[in-house]
């Protein structure tokens, strides 16, 4: 039988791209039910596209910059335990952020760390015995409609974190689960 291959999403999963674009603006990131549930750019108070320019703006920096989330090392490890790694990551439009997501992966899992895919196309790379973690709905449901498996991990951009006060034993289960 083949190795489980278990794709982790980075923005939102792994670091926090809602509290580095807060910064930006001189904002606190979302922590509480008040934020939940809203897009970055309601919560900011801005139109979406004057989110999207000061981000290109900034270009690498931002991504490179973004804080591992508290569970990062361990959710690593913990699918590490369970099959094979992959982070599978969407860019934005600005080519800054390919840039800066491959220095955020080279500086957190070394400089030959090359187990990445930088696309918005996950559910291409569904198949039996693939799994996928990601934060954002239409990704988790594109790859299980691809044959994959998926995890809708909880953040405060889709409002998972109100009921969820431990995302890796939510991820230990679903693995357990899936075998």
């Amino acid at each position: 039988m083949d190795q489980r291959l278990i794709l982790l999403d980075m923005d939102g999963v792994l670091c926090d791209f809602a509290g580095g674009v807060a910064a930006l603006f001189g904002q606190p990131g979302p922590r509480c039910a008040d934020d939940a549930h809203k897009p970055l750019h309601e919560y900011l108070g801005i139109p979406k596209g004057q989110m999207w320019g000061r981000i290109g703006k900034v270009g690498s920096r931002l991504w490179e910059e973004l804080q591992p989330l508290p569970w990062a090392e361990a959710l690593v490890a913990l699918c590490r335990d369970h099959g094979d790694i992959l982070i599978a990551t969407s860019p934005s439009l600005n080519p800054g952020s390919l840039a800066g997501k491959l220095t955020w992966m080279q500086r957190r899992f070394g400089r030959n760390f090359r187990d990445f895919a930088i696309t918005p196309q996950k559910h291409l790379m569904a198949a039996a015995n693939r799994f996928l973690i990601d934060d954002t709905a239409k990704h988790v449901e594109a790859f299980r409609q691809g044959g994959g498996q998926a995890l809708l991990f909880p953040s405060w951009e889709n409002g998972g974190l109100l009921n969820c006060s431990d995302p890796l034993a939510l991820v230990r289960q679903a693995l357990q689960e899936e075998r």
